[in-house]
């Protein structure tokens, strides 16, 4: 059995409603998205939408680099009824070369994000 993957690039604020990749997705998988608060409402609701087209969870990795957007970001997760668990990084095998800065590691959050009542 083989595994068919597909990235796609998203304009969280305008996208066609009708795209396939985004009707039955089964997996959300992003990163290094959480950087603007004013962006920030845009992202969930297309998260939420992924989640209730089918994806089992979303998994979100990102860097804590402004606080505010983290702030809005966890707000707009439990406004919009998305449960979250922190995953640990530790147990993650690092590829890039910064991520081994044991400072710079503690700033990385990654999370897995379903939709409440959805294991």
């Amino acid at each position: 059995m083989g595994t068919n993957v597909e990235a796609r690039l998203l304009d969280w604020t305008c996208y066609e409603c009708d795209d396939p990749l985004l009707a039955w997705p089964e997996l959300v998988l992003a990163a290094d998205v959480v950087y603007e608060p004013s962006l920030t409402r845009a992202l969930i609701r297309l998260v939420v939408r992924l989640l209730k087209n089918g994806a089992e969870c979303a998994y979100i990795a990102n860097a804590k680099r402004v606080p505010e957007s983290w702030a809005v970001f966890e707000g707009e997760l439990d406004k919009a009824g998305l449960r979250r668990e922190r995953l640990a990084i530790d147990s993650i095998e690092h590829t890039l070369p910064y991520s081994r800065d044991p400072v710079r590691t503690g700033q990385i959050v990654f999370f897995r994000v379903v939709l409440e009542g959805k294991t």
